[in-house]
């Protein structure tokens, strides 16, 4: 059932956000959800990117560029050391397909001319960024063009190269799909997943779509969304380059303030699960998934919910072929699939109740590490009479930091002292916002972390204010 509706799907091939291809694959997936009483598609202006690529060392090498790459044909030398590779090319083995944006932004300070990454013998994509990394607005297009070959092709590539790439960068539409089951209560769950999918793209995230017509509840309204642009799409080129589809959602198409919970499914891998829950539903996921985390996944369409407030669980996996062309499903794995489904459908028949001991305790132990003055403030408004009443509003108070020597960015309270204190350890971090912050090491540290705190406790007590007149 879920195997066949997955091969289904992947026939159309990879199918990035306003791919022409796009409205066909969110078809198929309307045919997949029948047993609904509402159906919605919504259009949206995405960014669309494509390349013709060519690169040659002792032999031709099939390469994929990484969106959004630009022009280039250039013939000459190639390093494998980033630090020398200025008016030239580098080669950089990677660890973690995650490391790109930390390499890449090497490269450019580095004066490289272009950048070729491999891992492994797969084909893999990425988005590559311009500094600041986080930013939620504008940034500026990607100065040099990255590359991924397999590592056996890099074997061919030794002191020069010949390297060509012609890109189409263009506004298209994407779609989102919303489909809504009714319910004899008017609370609404929001289960999403995203179709948009890079090279085979069948756990990332054809399997999520194909869960979702078995995801049902008695107790509540269920409003099952497939969402475009999670992996790229976003116009711009800002720098939080994924999610932008369910950004969009939640800011200009449906109010999602109200919502009881998201789960949102993506990369699901039945045999190496994770599960990742926000505070507030950390209990309610241990309940159901012995092996739930307490913590925000920022790399998905769920952390757009949690933003507006949604307390939310994401459910994926470890997948060794993240982002590949042996991103395949077998039917070995629709036993689990089948499992992931029964328990969502077991926590959804229960009555979900998010615990606001759960996000004071998650705030009062961040509060340990900020100045004196805005310490006492969130302490005050933790231990407060109606803090059971402000709930969900204290998400407001989160934020993603990502240091420049780290390969992953993480959700923190009051994000920003997160961030001081996270650059005794990083040249520079980044700190989540429209537009987003970078702080960097100074010869004047002190004078200049002392200013920086100042501003920083302005920015929480405007935010506590908020808070507060939202709800007095």
């Amino acid at each position: 059932m879920i195997y066949e509706r997955v091969k289904d799907l992947s026939r159309l091939g990879e199918v990035v956000a306003g791919d022409p291809k796009e409205r066909r694959l969110v078809s198929k997936i309307e045919d997949i959800l029948t047993g609904v009483d509402e159906r919605k598609v919504y259009p949206i202006e995405v960014l669309h990117y494509e390349s013709k690529t060519f690169i040659e060392g002792e032999k031709e090498i099939e390469a994929v560029a990484f969106p959004y790459s630009p022009p280039i044909d250039f013939s000459g030398r190639i390093s494998r050391n980033v630090k020398e590779c200025k008016n030239s090319g580098a080669l950089i083995e990677l660890k973690n397909l995650y490391e790109v944006n930390k390499y890449y932004l090497e490269a450019v300070s580095s004066g490289c001319q272009f950048v070729v990454f491999t891992l492994d013998d797969k084909l893999r994509k990425f988005v590559v960024k311009s500094s600041p990394l986080l930013n939620l607005s504008s940034s500026t297009p990607p100065p040099i063009p990255a590359f991924y070959v397999r590592r056996t092709d890099s074997a061919y590539i030794k002191e020069s190269l010949s390297v060509k790439n012609f890109p189409t960068v263009r506004r298209s539409t994407g779609y989102v799909l919303e489909a809504i089951r009714n319910s004899r209560g008017e609370e609404k769950i929001y289960v999403t997943s995203h179709h948009d999918h890079w090279l085979a793209g069948e756990h990332d995230n054809l399997a999520s779509i194909a869960m979702m017509e078995e995801i049902k509840s008695e107790k509540y309204e269920i409003h099952l969304i497939s969402f475009t642009a999670e992996e790229s799409g976003s116009p711009n080129f800002s720098s939080f380059s994924w999610s932008y589809g369910s950004r969009r959602f939640v800011e200009e198409i449906k109010e999602v303030e109200n919502a009881v919970l998201n789960i949102n499914l993506d990369n699901v891998v039945p045999s190496s699960l994770v599960v990742k829950a926000s505070p507030g539903v950390v209990g309610l996921s241990r309940k159901f998934f012995a092996e739930a985390k307490g913590e925000v996944e920022i790399y998905s369409d769920g952390y757009s919910f949690f933003k507006k407030g949604v307390p939310t669980i994401t459910v994926e996996g470890v997948n060794e072929n993240y982002h590949s062309d042996f991103d395949l499903v077998t039917q070995e794995e629709e036993e689990g699939f089948l499992n992931v489904v029964a328990t969502l459908r077991r926590m959804l028949d229960e009555k979900i109740e998010v615990s606001v001991n759960e996000i004071s305790q998650d705030l009062l132990e961040a509060t340990h590490s900020l100045p004196l003055a805005l310490r006492s403030r969130s302490v005050n408004l933790l231990n407060n009479s109606i803090l059971k009443q402000l709930g969900t509003r204290l998400f407001k108070l989160y934020g993603g930091v990502m240091g420049s020597s780290d390969t992953y960015a993480i959700v923190r309270p009051f994000p920003h002292f997160f961030a001081i204190n996270l650059l005794r350890s990083n040249p520079k971090v980044y700190i989540e916002g429209s537009p987003a912050e970078e702080i960097v090491q100074s010869n004047f540290y002190e004078q200049y972390i002392s200013s920086k705190v100042e501003e920083y406790i302005k920015i929480y007590n405007y935010i506590i204010d908020q808070i507060l007149k939202d709800f007095l």
